[in-house]
């Protein structure tokens, strides 16, 4: 996400060094989305962010979290994603999501061939994924094409969703499923829609065992006062996106001047007090582990949005210290 002040371009360097500094503090994934035409987000191109930051560090698993399937063939993104294993070995993660992220005509302009794209034809899609690698049957319309280089698998495919819907499609893929609780109004349905996906997980992908994960907006620093003040800045620039579709991270004290005269603004607060974890380190891990108790999910995806980078870096080794220090 693009910071008040500076050019959207500088997001993507900012997260290569992001990339390392969480690297360094433990952490076992680093996750990079997909978005289009939107003013305020630079992550449009997963698989070229995700050769930048595996080649930046040297051995955190590097994700697309997610590809939005909608938009690309699948036998781009099949060829794609078994380059980015066959450079970097066991270290890249295939997350597909059903949404477009973004309008329509985004879609459309992306090379979408007809116009009905909200994910109807999501598992259709992720069947021609695999079938790509794995080779389609016998009178299918794409027998013999297959995706290039050969002699490497997929990546561990993974599942992003909010919805029961997505957990069943990530249960009959086999693959991993990740609850994009970052994205939720609230994150109660998370452990119900984890439950669903474990009760009927399927060996269809290369696992053999259900693995959940959920995503939380995490706002940590050495202080609440001062972790709530970084989290008003970016509740601010929530608003501000769902408003207008534009919402640059502003800085604290950006916030404290203008959050009074943004409409929605007190919503989009309760709202991140819902899905977050926000507060000094103690106050913040021990809410991260009762939203693990309380989802059942085996790793939480964590990310934030705060204007300073070196105070993001610091959010995240902030959590890790205090992780380690306190793990039963």
């Amino acid at each position: 996400m693009g910071r008040s002040g500076e050019p959207l371009s500088a997001a993507l360097q900012e997260s290569v060094q992001l990339a390392r500094g969480v690297e360094q503090a433990g952490y076992a994934r680093f996750w990079i989305g997909e978005n289009h035409n939107v003013p305020s987000l630079a992550s449009t191109a997963p698989a070229v962010m995700i050769a930048a930051v595996a080649s930046a560090t040297s051995h955190i698993r590097v994700g697309a979290g997610c590809v939005l399937l909608c938009n690309h063939s699948p036998l781009a993104v099949a060829e794609q994603y078994r380059t980015l294993n066959a450079l970097f070995p066991e270290r890249v993660d295939l997350g597909l999501g059903r949404s477009r992220g973004g309008s329509l005509i985004t879609s459309l302009a992306l090379g979408r061939e007809r116009a009905a794209s909200s994910g109807e034809d999501f598992i259709e899609r992720i069947g021609l994924l695999f079938g790509f690698v794995d080779g389609l049957p016998e009178g299918h319309l794409f027998a013999g094409v297959r995706a290039y280089p050969d002699a490497v698998a997929l990546p561990d495919v993974w599942i992003f969703g909010a919805s029961g819907q997505s957990a069943e499609t990530a249960a009959l893929a086999g693959g991993g499923f990740g609850f994009a609780g970052h994205l939720a109004e609230d994150l109660g349905p998370a452990g119900p829609a984890i439950a669903r996906y474990r009760s009927r997980f399927e060996k269809n992908g290369g696992r053999t065992e259900p693995y959940a994960a959920a995503s939380v907006q995490v706002f940590c620093a050495e202080t609440d006062e001062a972790a709530s003040g970084l989290a008003d800045a970016f509740a601010l620039s929530w608003a501000r996106f769902k408003a207008e579709g534009v919402g640059f991270l502003p800085t604290a004290a950006e916030a404290a001047a203008a959050a009074a005269c943004v409409p929605g603004f007190a919503e989009s607060r309760a709202r991140l007090n819902r899905i977050g974890a926000i507060g000094g380190p103690g106050r913040v891990v021990s809410r991260l582990r009762e939203i693990m108790r309380e989802t059942g999910a085996d790793e939480l995806i964590l990310t934030t949005g705060i204007h300073d980078p070196a105070r993001r870096e610091a959010c995240f080794s902030l959590i890790a210290e205090e992780w380690r220090r306190s793990d039963p």
